[in-house]
């Protein structure tokens, strides 16, 4: 046994030895074309990741492998061979056509560096007391821990600032995960974060600068400072590259409200949501989180299970803080027809379709509307719609036309309250509406008193902003 201890041991030697030219290793640079590589040692003999930095900053990440002596450079879909000419110079050669010389500008990384494995606590520390260069986008890439020292979000922003996406990450037993990524192998230093994932691609992260102090606010601990940034200004997701921007308002009271989410400056959903002080959980929509908190403008919920749900602060000067004051409650009933009437004067939009209300002489009846309006063409011998889609046939049978196999319409003679407009008139209707939302989002502070009679005056002040008011008083002169 002790033999063949010996003779593995020996094996394990040749096998790490048996790529011994480290003269690759460092960052390389054409000033000619501008470009950057930098070439890095994996975890395993004789492959590791490259990266490929243009004068844009867009990066290319990829891989280099060693065989027989030659080196095997693999980056998106092309590949190359890269040839050592000296302790400074590699020309990187494509399967055909000229190589491309490369001096090198930085030795091999000497930082220390850490591994998960060895010392988890060491590894997360690095990873969150700086900010990185992801090498997929070239986005900046910050960690952030949430309810744990070992889990939290991962916040990109496009070179801009604003967001890029959001995504989880957590280590357990040595591994790394990073949404739905498994990194099995990871090391960290001052200059790079390198993993390895169980389907053995890289994993680059570049050293971009100190990372800021996080400052972590929660639900239980700090409430009223809680709900302060809740409560203020837009949070943002990505939804397949898409940007979200969702508003947290109270509505209902200071502890419950509605989640409004825009995009495209479009509503798309809307969601109840209510903070239980008793339980110390907030619900929102169908949805118990029994966590809360805000790290360095990054919203974190979580659920009993574990799963956490990620929103980021959307920059904005002079982030407004909403109060019930900034609602108005009207109630519905026969006594409020004229001001009903004149709140729901505007057109309304929802998802892909528009909605209106008629109102009949009564102030009492009327008719709500919901339309899409879509545009189409006849090019050639081919109708386009988004609504019905391409066709190149039209049939009519009975009362019936029918759009190839496609969408089937029945002529209808019932009673519309709808017509066609032409473009002056959707000209007008835009000054209109435009007219129209400008007077509702113009508010004024009014205050009601009520008399022994039942009936109601209305008082308006000559101020637009609740908190602006420290006090009210009621003098007899």
């Amino acid at each position: 046994m002790k033999f063949f201890s010996i003779f593995l041991f020996a094996i394990s030697l040749l096998a790490s030895s048996a790529f011994s030219d480290v003269r690759i290793y460092g960052v390389w640079e054409n000033k000619d074309q501008k470009i950057r590589l930098d070439i890095l040692d994996g975890f395993k003999a004789g492959q590791g990741p490259i990266l490929q930095i243009k004068e844009d900053g867009s990066i290319e990440s990829g891989s280099w492998s060693e065989k027989n002596g030659e080196i095997k450079v693999k980056l998106g879909y092309n590949s190359y061979t890269l040839a050592v000419d000296s302790d400074s110079k590699v020309f990187l050669n494509p399967s055909y056509g000229d190589g491309v010389a490369f001096t090198k500008t930085k030795p091999k990384d000497s930082s220390q560096s850490v591994t998960l494995k060895d010392n988890p606590n060491a590894f997360i520390d690095k990873l969150i007391s700086n900010q990185w260069v992801a090498s997929e986008d070239g986005s900046t890439a910050t960690f952030k821990p949430t309810f744990s020292s070992e889990s939290g979000v991962i916040e990109y922003s496009k070179a801009d600032g604003s967001l890029e996406n959001l995504n989880s990450w957590a280590t357990s037993s040595g591994v790394l995960k990073i949404g739905r990524s498994v990194i099995v192998e990871a090391r960290a230093s001052d200059n790079y974060f390198i993993g390895l994932d169980e389907r053995d691609r890289f994993v680059v992260f570049r050293f971009l600068k100190k990372a800021e102090a996080l400052v972590s606010t929660d639900i239980t601990k700090q409430r009223e400072e809680f709900f302060n940034q809740l409560l203020s200004g837009d949070w943002g997701t990505i939804y397949y590259g898409k940007l979200r921007t969702h508003k947290f308002r109270p509505i209902f009271g200071d502890l419950k409200g509605v989640k409004l989410t825009v995009q495209n400056n479009k509503l798309s959903a809307n969601k109840v949501w209510e903070y239980s002080p008793a339980t110390g959980a907030i619900k929102v929509g169908y949805t118990e989180y029994v966590g809360a908190l805000v790290v360095s403008g990054t919203l974190a919920l979580i659920e009993d299970n574990g799963d956490q749900e990620f929103y980021s602060r959307l920059s904005e000067p002079n982030i407004k803080r909403y109060t019930l004051g900034d609602v108005t409650e009207l109630s519905l009933n026969e006594k409020s027809t004229a001001k009903i009437k004149q709140a729901l004067s505007n057109q309304f939009q929802r998802d892909d379709y528009f909605f209106s209300f008629e109102f009949n002489d009564d102030n009492r009846t009327g008719f709500v509307h919901k339309w899409r309006s879509e545009p189409f063409t006849i090019t050639g011998e081919t109708f386009k719609d988004k609504l019905i889609g391409k066709a190149e046939k039209l049939y009519r049978v009975e009362d019936f036309i029918i759009f190839e196999e496609g969408k089937v319409f029945k002529i209808d003679v019932s009673p519309s309250r709808l017509r066609p407009k032409t473009n002056e008139e959707v000209v007008e209707d835009v000054k209109s509406q435009e007219k129209l939302k400008s007077e509702v989002l113009s508010q004024s502070l009014i205050v009601r008193i009520l008399k022994k009679d039942g009936n109601t005056i209305d008082v308006k002040l000559p101020i637009n902003d609740f908190s602006l008011v420290s006090n009210i008083s009621i003098i007899n002169e």
